[in-house]
């Protein structure tokens, strides 16, 4: 972890790029970066068969839909 309000990019899955949370590290959820903002995937460590679900989250988010608030760090 370099820098306490930077999340670190970790890897890319199916074009989505997945960031570990600067505070708590690998002991949460990765991160995904939409508009600016950092959302809990609720996956630690996401594959291709996760990433469907991941998709339609960030969709979600982009629509304003569903129930999801940008992590706080």
């Amino acid at each position: 972890m370099s820098n306490v309000n930077t999340p670190d990019e970790l890897y890319t899955v199916s074009g989505v790029t997945l960031y570990e949370h600067p505070i708590h590290g690998s002991d949460v959820p990765v991160l995904v970066k939409v508009s600016g903002k950092y959302y809990d995937t609720s996956f630690y460590d996401p594959d291709q068969g996760d990433m469907e679900y991941v998709i339609d989250m960030i969709n979600e988010i982009k629509i304003g839909a569903g129930n999801h608030e940008p992590v706080k760090f």
